[in-house]
């Protein structure tokens, strides 16, 4: 690990990327009118190496199961499709019958899922096709600022990413965010204070704690220019996911059968 000092301060703008869809997006607009969502899902085998890592997989499973309704509410209005259908049950037991294995699938790519579970879900739903958004541990290299932003640690860390998948009944995957996710929880920091008063250039780094954890999920931005109430975490990830995942913003639902 190295510590790097710049004079410049440089603004970096990232997201869900867009993701990539395996057909075109007028196909996709064609092939997809009824969207469902089913609920947040976590993979809690996944690469969490917090030393309370049950602590931080029930925190998510809690916190994910409290907002996951801003997410096809989101998608509703972007009037891209023509409808959004949330299909309830329990997360575990429905990552269990949707995901093969554990982990995004060797070579970089996402999730896998069982198609005749997939199908099984639309099926039920009535739904052309499933979004499924999984979060994960995982370690990714990256660079976390000090609070004058002058200084930065570059180094693994390991953090709770977010995956999405759209999944058609078939089991083709029609879409899916960039390989490995988007980071959506640092799970750790870079202690730049403990390093400045024992004057030394080596940052060690910590895990946040859980209550610390809860307080980062729970956050909302507030302020008169900005009086939403459901947690910026999430309202951030879910505004990339649905920009990425409306191709058809600039041509509503409504003319695709004109």
């Amino acid at each position: 690990m190295q510590r790097f000092m710049v004079f410049l301060l440089v603004l970096v703008l990232s997201g869900c990327g867009g993701g990539s869809f395996a057909v075109s997006k007028t196909d996709y607009r064609q092939q997809v009118r009824i969207l469902g969502v089913v609920p947040l899902l976590l993979d809690d085998q996944s690469v969490i190496r917090h030393p309370r890592r049950t602590e931080v997989a029930d925190l998510l499973y809690r916190s994910n199961a409290a907002n996951q309704g801003l997410l096809p509410d989101m998608l509703a209005e972007t009037k891209g499709y023509f409808d959004v259908r949330f299909i309830a049950g329990d997360a575990t037991r429905l990552f269990d019958r949707l995901v093969v294995g554990r982990g995004p699938a060797e070579g970089g790519g996402g999730y896998r899922f069982d198609a005749a579970e997939v199908k099984r879900v639309a099926e039920q739903a009535v739904v052309d096709a499933v979004l499924v958004v999984i979060f994960h541990g995982q370690d990714l290299q990256g660079r976390r600022w000090d609070r004058t932003r002058l200084t930065y640690l570059e180094a693994e860390y390991n953090t709770i990413a977010a995956s999405a998948s759209v999944v058609a009944p078939s089991g083709q995957v029609l879409w899916e965010s960039e390989a490995g996710g988007t980071e959506f929880l640092p799970l750790q920091y870079p202690d730049f204070d403990e390093a400045f008063y024992n004057k030394t250039d080596t940052v060690r780094i910590h895990f946040v704690t859980v209550p610390g954890l809860e307080r980062a999920l729970a956050e909302t931005n507030g302020g008169l220019l900005n009086s939403s109430t459901w947690p910026r975490l999430y309202r951030d990830y879910f505004k990339d996911l649905v920009s990425a995942l409306s191709p058809g913003l600039l041509n509503p639902f409504k003319r695709l059968g004109g």
